[in-house]
């Protein structure tokens, strides 16, 4: 392995700057990955707070139901049995 530019500055020098600009560029890959993932994990979380109040309303809505579906089913059987 010939690691003669090694031994220049300009060589040296350049080396150093490409790879000040690839960490520039990397972090600032990083920086948008983590506002996306941010972005995306308060929309998944409002999502699901959607779908939670959504079949919050769903279950009452079927507790009531069933309640009314009881008390005509109680009245039915008092009606029919004296």
């Amino acid at each position: 392995m010939d690691l003669t530019w090694w031994n220049n500055i300009d060589a040296v020098r350049s080396f150093c700057t490409l790879m000040q600009t690839f960490i520039v560029v990397f972090g600032l890959a990083t920086a948008a990955a983590t506002a996306l993932s941010i972005i995306a994990s308060r929309r998944i979380s409002k999502l699901r707070r959607a779908d939670v109040l959504g079949l919050k309303k769903r279950l009452e809505s079927a507790e009531r139901t069933t309640e009314q579906i009881q008390r005509e089913l109680e009245e039915s059987k008092a009606e029919r049995d004296p």
